[in-house]
């Protein structure tokens, strides 16, 4: 009777697990970097003269920039009911 007799190869990729830790599907984008930036700069005394509202601000900039374009558009542009007068 013939038995394969395993190569090494085949054995040591018979217990292999790919575990993917950490990796994400997607990129940190610019304001978030910048948010980190400011955060580790501000926690080792380099931008001591900024306040916390400055230092978060590349996170909540982009939500006022969005709010402000929203409110315009919808006050200059909305439609205008024709039964109205």
């Amino acid at each position: 009777m013939s038995t394969e007799i395993p190569t090494t190869k085949d054995r040591k990729m018979e217990n292999v697990r790919v575990i993917n830790i950490g990796a994400s599907q997607t990129p940190i984008n610019f304001a978030d970097g910048l948010a980190l930036l400011f955060i580790g700069l501000k926690l080792t005394d380099h931008l001591m003269t900024w306040t916390w509202i400055e230092v978060l601000s590349p996170l909540w900039v982009p939500f006022m920039v969005q709010w402000f374009v929203r409110l315009i558009v919808h006050t200059f542009f909305a439609p205008v009911d024709e039964d109205e007068e």
